[in-house]
């Protein structure tokens, strides 16, 4: 973005944080399994740590398609929306899977809260796929 304010820079650090121990949240959550204390903590903190990932890119595309509305085609401008609220509706569903009922139902063998997370990745992934942010030719910038 052209202008990183101090929010923007802090938000950032935390997206950084964040980023530095899912690896170390996934690997407890991996060896523990969802069966002891251990991993059902893991889950919980390994959901809240990648709805956290998601709710703050999906702040950061809203605070470039503001910054940049006028400057950007409306076919980027809409590719950049759903991708931020596919990355809202994700963190929603990262966020609710850590209430504490969807660790303790099992369906198809694994913790609901598992599941839900399972149900979770299309979504954040298909948009881009078809939307073309994964790559593909970049659009031309608007001039003012």
């Amino acid at each position: 973005m052209p202008v990183e304010t101090p929010w923007l820079i802090r938000v950032n650090m935390v997206l950084l944080f964040l980023v530095a121990i899912e690896p170390l949240l996934f690997d407890v959550l991996y060896f523990q399994g969802t069966g002891s204390d251990a991993g059902v903590a893991a889950s919980l903190y390994f959901g809240l740590d990648i709805g956290g990932m998601n709710l703050i890119l999906a702040y950061f595309t809203y605070a470039m398609i503001e910054e940049e509305k006028r400057k950007l085609p409306e076919e980027v401008l809409r590719r950049l929306r759903t991708s931020r609220t596919a990355n809202l509706l994700t963190a929603a569903i990262f966020f609710v899977s850590t209430l504490p009922f969807f660790s303790s139902v099992v369906f198809l063998g694994l913790p609901l809260r598992v599941d839900l997370w399972f149900i979770a990745l299309p979504i954040a992934f298909v948009p881009r796929l078809f939307s073309g942010l994964g790559g593909g030719r970049p659009s031309q910038v608007r001039s003012s």
